[in-house]
């Protein structure tokens, strides 16, 4: 059964597109897109299960990813979400639960990702996503038990309280070598060196080598561009997240 269908889905609201979160918010259209998924959009799952077999890349790349083995395969949650209640994908159940695609991509990159750590995983080295084949390529991950950091060959890191990791967060990195940030929300933004590894593509819920690490955690929009944006541009996109998740 296919989501959305990259036509937008018409939630309690009425509004195409939303999910049924009620806030008709629109991406902006930016170069260098290479990867969007939408929890409300282009999600194939599986009959036998229900849960996510395939999440489909919006951005028109075809960076689609997918899991053929339904053991493996991440819930499907139609509610419960950031924002009005929306949907999102997950939880990743932390023992086998991943979802992943490959293709060829490098530094810079750019990342904003909208995701919720649950607090089962919130102890060292938990993975919520990383590049595909080769792990700590483009990292999201729980360095230790109450921080949450990215990495790419060097980390940098953010020390979160209770509430903090209760919640969802909307994490950007700039993967920019020792031009880098990292910021979860309206934090602070934390600059350093994270690093120069090639992602090779994305793996959601464990290490990008399939090697451990997995996590429990939940998705509701990704988007990674293929150079670093501008103040504007980022700000833009940090806008439009904000008005479709209240983050």
């Amino acid at each position: 059964m296919r989501l959305g269908l990259g036509l937008g889905i018409s939630g309690p609201s009425g509004k195409d597109g939303d999910g049924g979160r009620g806030v008709e918010a629109v991406a902006p259209q930016l170069s260098g897109l290479t990867l969007w998924l939408r929890s409300d959009l282009g999600v194939t799952l599986n009959t036998s299960n229900g849960n996510v077999s395939a999440w489909a890349d919006q951005s028109g790349a075809g960076h689609h990813l997918s899991q053929s083995t339904a053991a493996a395969q991440p819930p499907y949650s139609t509610s419960g979400g950031p924002g009005l209640n929306g949907p999102f994908v997950g939880p990743f159940d932390g023992i086998d639960d991943f979802i992943r695609g490959s293709w060829t991509q490098s530094q810079p990159e750019h990342v904003f990702a909208v995701c919720r750590v649950h607090s089962a995983t919130w102890t060292t080295s938990h993975t919520a996503f990383d590049g595909f084949g080769v792990g700590n390529t483009r990292r999201l991950f729980t360095p230790a038990d109450n921080q949450m950091g990215s990495f790419a060959g060097a980390a940098i890191n953010d020390t979160l309280d209770s509430t903090l990791r209760a919640n969802w967060q909307r994490h950007v990195t700039k993967f920019n070598g020792v031009n880098s940030s990292y910021r979860i929300s309206n934090r602070t933004l934390l600059t350093g060196d994270l690093g120069t590894a090639v992602s090779g593509g994305i793996t959601l819920g464990v290490f990008g080598s399939l090697g451990g690490a997995f996590a429990v955690c939940s998705f509701a929009e990704i988007l990674i561009y293929n150079r670093i944006l501008t103040i504007p541009e980022e700000a833009a996109v940090n806008a439009y997240l904000t008005a479709r998740y209240g983050i």
